[in-house]
C-alpha cells in the first residue's frame, strides 16, 4: 500500500510542473510584449479570467509545489 501511495505523490508532482510548464507557455504566447509588472496586471488580455501576473505566479506556485513534493518523495524513497 505505501509503496502505492509513493508512485500517486510522485505522480501528482509530475501534474503539477506539467501544469506549470503549460501555464508559462501560454503566459508567453498570450503576453508576449508585457514587461512589467503594471503592463501584466492592466492588459487587457486575459487567460481563464486571470491577468498576466497571475498566470505568471499560479506556474510558479505550481512548478515549485510540484518539484518539492518530488524533491520529498525521493528523500523519503
Amino acid at each position: 500500500m505505501i509503496p502505492f501511495l509513493y508512485k500517486i505523490l510522485n505522480s501528482f508532482g509530475f501534474v503539477f510542473i506539467m501544469v506549470g510548464l503549460l501555464g508559462q507557455i501560454s503566459f508567453v504566447r498570450k503576453f508576449p510584449s508585457s514587461t512589467n509588472i503594471k503592463d501584466l496586471e492592466l492588459t487587457p488580455n486575459r487567460l481563464l479570467g486571470l491577468n498576466g501576473l497571475q498566470v505568471w505566479k499560479l506556474s510558479w506556485i505550481f512548478i515549485l509545489g510540484g518539484s518539492i513534493i518530488q524533491l520529498i518523495m525521493i528523500w523519503i524513497v
